[in-house]
């Protein structure tokens, strides 16, 4: 029998993980979505200045149904934390292109607003600008 190498062993246990990985989004990819769907279409939220107990309170109706799926679904604690791990993953990547566009945005009015980026204005240029604006605010009143 020959034995098997260093090599093969690894690739083999790689394939291995890449057949459990994608076993395992198929389960948690459609629960992160059901966890997604179930606190957009929550009627209670509560955010902004609240308390704990008034946040547990709020949420605890999603939580209850998304255990209900879980149970039905026979997700495992683990996949659990994978699903809200792909679900904060996908609220994540929003806020980032949300945040990434709008600094672009911000950018581009401040180069037409200045003639550049405002961390490339010199100080003199800066003075300038101020002193102008300042002469501006002053005339309109």
């Amino acid at each position: 029998m020959k034995k098997p190498n260093l090599k093969s062993l690894v690739k083999e246990a790689k394939k291995k993980e890449e057949n459990l990985s994608k076993l395992r989004n198929e389960r948690c990819v459609p629960m992160a979505v059901e966890l997604m769907k179930a606190m957009a279409s929550h009627d209670g939220h509560k955010l902004g200045d609240v308390t704990h107990e008034e946040l547990m309170s709020a949420y605890e109706p999603v939580v209850i149904k998304l255990f209900e799926k879980y149970m039905e679904a026979n997700i495992t604690v683990g996949d659990a934390q994978v699903i809200n791990a792909f679900a904060m993953q996908a609220f994540e990547s929003v806020n980032t292109m949300m945040v990434e566009t709008l600094n672009s945005h911000l950018r581009n009015v401040q180069k037409k607003k200045f003639g550049s980026q405002l961390n490339e204005l010199t100080f003199k240029q800066l003075d300038e600008l101020l002193k102008s604006d300042t002469v501006k605010e002053e005339s309109s009143k």
